[in-house]
């Protein structure tokens, strides 16, 4: 893979079968990723791959993975997950 003028990479995986692959893409094909950035206050238990449930928009919510955080205490502390 890559550039022939340029640092390559090639890998072996003999358990990764072709039939593997495409199970996995049939699987996730359809998936979506819709990045976005949310402040908000709430359940300080929270934590990275949990899911929330957000409105989105008249009662409709969508179901969204935690998959960074940080979460500001006492004034200025900062913890960064």
């Amino acid at each position: 893979m890559g550039s022939p003028l340029g640092t390559q990479v090639n890998l072996s995986n003999p358990l990764m079968t072709q039939g593997v692959l495409n199970s996995i893409y049939s699987e996730y094909k359809n998936l979506r990723f819709n990045p976005f950035k949310l402040n908000w206050r709430g359940d300080p238990f929270v934590e990275v791959g949990d899911w929330v449930s957000i409105e989105v928009s008249n009662g409709t919510y969508k179901a969204f993975p935690i998959l960074s955080l940080k979460n500001f205490f006492f004034r200025w502390t900062k913890i960064d997950y």
